[in-house]
């Protein structure tokens, strides 16, 4: 998304995290309907990467998931699943910084 795009429609952050388990909508879904109610058009890169550099989520069994709800449900304490940013990850952020 251009920076200028961005500025005029900002990402929602006072929605909460699975919105949609109280009937609310997710930030990234509402994001979407904005953008679609603006006439902006949304298209998606099939060869891009994303990363989300957020310790506080882990893959598990073919899902994202908060790290607690994982410690939980593991029956372990959420600090033994924290990792630091991959490797991979902390390369592209150091070669697009310089």
């Amino acid at each position: 998304m251009r920076s200028e795009l961005f500025k005029k429609h900002k990402w929602d952050a006072s929605i909460v995290i699975n919105a949609e388990k109280n009937n609310g909508v997710n930030e990234d879904v509402e994001m979407s309907q904005r953008m679609h109610a603006n006439n902006i058009t949304l298209s998606f890169d099939k060869d891009n990467t994303v990363w989300h550099n957020d310790n506080t989520y882990k893959e598990y069994s073919s899902s994202t998931l908060k790290v607690d709800i994982i410690a939980k449900h593991l029956g372990v304490s959420p600090e033994t699943l924290t990792t630091d940013a991959c490797f991979e990850f902390s390369n592209e952020l150091e070669a697009l910084n310089g």
